[in-house]
């Protein structure tokens, strides 16, 4: 089974797909877990598999990090009001999502 995992995520990384900040599967055939950060844009950092095993502080900080990359991306976009509303909001759509699953 291992060998069928690499050789997924190796097509996947050859293909340009990014993949899961926690196990490393590639988009190709792994299924994310979006969480919005506004109104209108969410990411996905991790995979469902791994969002559902790890605790909502370990997965907020993953998605901290994700949305300080984005912030790295284009920084004149970003206030820091905005920046305080997204880590509100993926905080509360991490936690609504680990209530929703159990």
């Amino acid at each position: 089974m291992e060998i069928k995992r690499k050789i997924k995520n190796w097509i996947g990384r050859f293909c340009g797909y990014g993949e899961c900040r926690l196990c490393g599967d590639t988009w190709n055939w792994k299924k994310d877990k979006t969480i919005g950060y506004c109104d209108y844009a969410g990411m996905f950092a991790l995979c469902e598999e791994c969002f559902n095993k790890i605790p909502e502080d370990d997965i907020f900080w993953i998605y901290k990090r994700a949305l300080n990359d984005k912030i790295k991306e284009n920084p004149i976009e970003w206030t820091r009001i905005k920046i305080n509303n997204a880590l509100k909001r993926i905080k509360k759509e991490i936690k609504d999502e680990k209530t929703n699953s159990k």
